[in-house]
C-alpha cells in the first residue's frame, strides 16, 4: 500500500484538488 496525491476519477470531488488514495 502506498499513498499517492492523485485525482480519484471515481469521486465527485473537485479535480482541481489532490486526493490521497491508497494504490
Amino acid at each position: 500500500m502506498r499513498i499517492v496525491g492523485t485525482w480519484d476519477e471515481s469521486s465527485d470531488e473537485e479535480p482541481s484538488k489532490p486526493k490521497l488514495v491508497q494504490k
